[in-house]
């Protein structure tokens, strides 16, 4: 059984809201056998302090099923539940809230008046991302997200919002938009969901080298997220980004990094290296399934007599807190 835990989520107005959700057990940890597979555990890391608020148990037609974050399926299912619940359109954010994250710390990473600046957000949800930046004077803003449920929904809420345009598409691919379109490019928890999948390499790689795609030279991308170094900086490297990380204050959000991805041609910046976050990437191996995929597929872990099932792999906090110190000294 997955256990429900409390979460608390501190807004802008100091007052905090309590959700339940339920504590991540679906996730695979790949090869630990090798340092270098710390990256693979990809998704959060779990501690006292810091639970990802990201599973959630859906019940459809009387019966409880597992929805994979990184999935279509489960982003409608959740916003049509949400929506289906509210009386009114309501905002929320993953994390802690856009226009606070920007005031504290982002306008300190990201010179936003070196000319005229387009922007995309990936994965925009019910974000007061597009509220925020439109109070500030941007005009040319785009936001994407996978589910048309919530696509349409900010469409009638910000209609009235000329410059801001809401289109249903993938971050894996993003074919709509040509090569070098915009300045600057936002995500808080959508790499993160796509981590979540099992198909996590490919989706990723996919995701980042797209993205690295659209962006103009000197453009960046920021990316808001619960993982360590560790289990991003590889993946990031999918696509020649200079990269920096920034610990966001833990009044502003518990555990969370921003990382900053500068699409550039200065070498100095390319080969600025993260300490103990360089691990080598390597795909997942192929009889290695997660406990969501298991129950949903109905795949036994037991072996046959040929000796050719499938095993599940797991891992607790404190032995991937520990992959994570070895890595550190081993990268140097």
């Amino acid at each position: 059984m997955i256990p429900a835990v409390k979460v608390k989520y501190k807004y802008s107005s100091g007052s905090c809201s309590t959700s339940t959700v339920t504590e991540a057990t679906a996730w695979v940890f790949g090869h630990l056998a090798s340092y270098a597979t710390l990256a693979i555990y990809r998704s959060l890391f779990l501690t006292n302090n810091t639970i990802q608020q990201f599973q959630v148990l859906f019940n459809r037609s009387n019966r409880r099923e597992m929805a994979s974050l990184g999935d279509l399926a489960y982003w409608e299912l959740k916003y049509a539940k949400e929506f289906s619940e509210m009386l009114s359109f309501e905002l929320f954010d993953w994390y802690c809230p856009f226009d606070v994250l920007y005031k504290e710390m982002l306008r300190t990473l990201y010179d936003s008046s070196v000319g005229p600046q387009k922007i995309l957000i990936v994965g925009v949800g019910r974000s007061n991302v597009i509220q925020y930046l439109y109070s500030l004077g941007f005009r040319d803003i785009t936001a994407i997200d996978i589910s048309q449920t919530v696509i349409l929904q900010m469409q009638k809420r910000y209609e009235s919002y000329s410059g801001v345009e809401f289109m249903v598409m993938d971050v894996r691919s993003l074919l709509k938009f040509a090569d070098e379109t915009f300045t600057f490019v936002f995500d808080k928890a959508c790499i993160d969901s796509l981590f979540c999948g099992t198909d996590y390499f490919q989706s990723s790689t996919s995701a980042i080298k797209e993205i690295y795609r659209v962006l103009k030279y000197d453009g960046v991308m920021l990316s808001v997220t619960h993982a360590p170094a560790i289990a991003r900086v590889p993946y990031f490297r999918n696509a020649p980004f200079a990269i920096d990380s920034y610990r966001v204050p833990s009044n502003l959000g518990e555990g969370l990094t921003v990382f900053m991805l500068t699409k550039t041609t200065n070498q100095t910046l390319l080969e600025k290296r993260i300490v103990g976050a360089e691990a080598a990437v390597r795909a997942k191996a192929r009889n290695i399934v997660s406990h969501g995929d298991q129950a949903m597929n109905k795949v036994s872990t037991s072996r046959s007599g040929a000796n050719s099932g499938r095993i599940t792999v797991s891992a607790t906090p404190e032995l991937i807190a520990e992959l994570v110190a070895e890595s550190a000294e081993l990268d140097g």
